[in-house]
C-alpha cells in the first residue's frame, strides 16, 4: 500500500541475500511498521532456516502425506507423461540430472496466425487508449459513480505487465513540471483520476505525466492531458476511437483469431459496439475504459501465452448491457 511502503531495496539485494538466514525477521519487532508475520505458520525459530533457498529441500518438506490421493496422482503423471509426447513442440528434461523442467523445443514453432492477429490487434488498441488520454474532458473527470482509471496495461513493456504498485502524477515538462494542481486527484493505488472541483478555464489544457512503479522502482510514464471541451454525443474522443477497432475486429479477414477468444471478446465489445448499426454505443469515459483494457489484457495474453478458450455458447448480438456497479 502507498501509505504503507514496501519491504523491499534493489539496491542492496546482493547483501541482503548474503545475509538471509541471519537477517530474517523472527519476531514482532523485526518487522516493519505496518508489516507483521503471517500467521499460519507464524514465527521462524532460531535455527529455522526454511527461507534458504539456497540449500536442498528436505523430504517433508516436498512430501506432504495427508493430500496424497493415488486417482488424483495417477492422473497428474499421466498428463506429464501425454505432455512429454508433444515432441514436435517440447522437450522433457531432467530424467538424468532430476533437474525435471519442460523446455520449449529449438527452430520449431506452431501457427502464429492467431497470435500475431491478437498482438497486432493489442497494439492497435494500445495507441488508441494512449491518444485517448490526451482528450480527457473535465467534467468527465468529476463523476464519481463513473471513476476514471489510468490504463497502465497500455503503456507498460512485455517484462513488467503488470499492476503497478503506485501510481504518481506530476505536470509535464512542457506545463512548468511540479505538483499537479489541488483539484486533480490521482490515487496512489488504484490510478484513479478525479476533480474535486471544476478547474477554471484559463487553467486548462492541463498537461501531467503519469508515474507507475513496481518494487524496484518507475518502470514507465504515460502522458494526459484534461481538456474543457466535452464533444456531444459519440462525438467523444473514446467513441469516435471505438469503430475502426471494432470493424477490425468483427472483419476475420484483417483479425483472424482464435475462435475461442473471439467468442470472448464479442461480449466485450459488444459493450461500446453495436454490430448492427456499426457505431459506438454511448459509454461514459470511465466505464469505456474499463471495457478497453479489459479487452487488451486479454488480447496481450492471447499473443504472448498463446491462449486458447473453449468456443461456448455466447450472446453475439443484443442490446447494450447493464449497468455495471463501480469498482473502488
Amino acid at each position: 500500500h502507498s501509505k504503507v511502503g514496501h519491504d523491499f531495496a534493489p539496491e542492496a539485494i546482493e547483501q541482503t541475500l548474503g545475509q538471509i538466514r541471519s537477517g530474517w525477521p523472527k519476531q514482532p519487532q523485526d518487522y516493519p511498521k505496518g508489516f507483521a508475520v503471517a500467521s499460519p505458520p507464524g514465527f521462524c525459530w532460531a535455527e529455522c532456516d526454511c527461507m534458504d533457498d539456497q540449500r536442498p529441500q528436505r523430504a517433508w518438506e516436498t512430501r506432504k502425506n495427508w493430500l496424497e490421493d493415488p486417482t488424483r496422482s495417477s492422473a497428474v503423471n499421466a498428463a506429464i507423461q501425454a505432455f512429454s509426447g508433444q515432441t514436435q513442440f517440447v522437450r522433457r528434461r531432467g530424467q538424468v540430472s532430476r533437474m525435471c523442467y519442460f523446455e520449449t523445443s529449438q527452430g520449431s514453432h506452431h501457427d502464429r496466425t492467431n497470435a500475431q492477429a491478437a498482438l497486432e490487434l493489442a497494439s492497435a488498441l494500445q495507441r488508441t487508449l494512449q491518444a485517448v488520454l490526451l482528450q480527457l474532458p473535465a467534467t468527465s473527470l468529476i463523476a464519481e459513480s463513473d471513476p476514471v482509471r489510468i490504463p497502465a496495461r497500455a503503456f507498460l513493456a512485455e517484462d513488467s505487465d503488470y499492476e503497478p504498485l503506485r501510481f504518481s502524477a506530476s505536470l509535464a515538462s512542457s506545463a512548468g513540471g511540479g505538483p499537479i494542481p489541488d483539484w486533480a486527484q490521482l490515487d496512489a493505488d488504484t490510478g484513479v483520476l478525479s476533480l474535486v472541483r471544476q478547474p477554471p478555464p484559463s487553467e486548462l489544457p492541463l498537461q501531467m505525466r503519469v508515474e507507475f512503479s513496481h518494487s524496484e522502482g518507475a518502470v514507465a510514464v504515460a502522458t494526459c492531458s484534461i481538456t474543457a471541451e466535452q464533444p456531444p454525443g459519440t462525438t467523444t474522443p473514446w467513441l469516435m476511437a471505438t469503430v475502426p477497432i471494432a470493424q477490425r475486429f468483427h472483419d476475420p479477414s484483417r483479425c483472424p483469431l482464435e475462435r475461442g477468444i473471439r467468442v470472448a471478446l464479442v461480449e466485450h465489445f459488444n459493450e461500446v459496439y453495436d454490430v448492427a448499426k456499426r457505431s459506438a454505443r454511448e459509454r461514459p469515459l470511465g466505464a469505456w475504459l474499463e471495457t478497453m483494457t479489459c479487452i487488451l489484457r486479454l488480447l496481450r495474453s492471447a499473443a504472448g501465452a498463446g491462449l486458447a478458450l473453449g468456443a461456448h455458447g455466447s450472446r453475439t448480438t443484443g442490446g447494450p448491457p447493464a449497468p455495471r456497479t463501480p469498482t473502488r
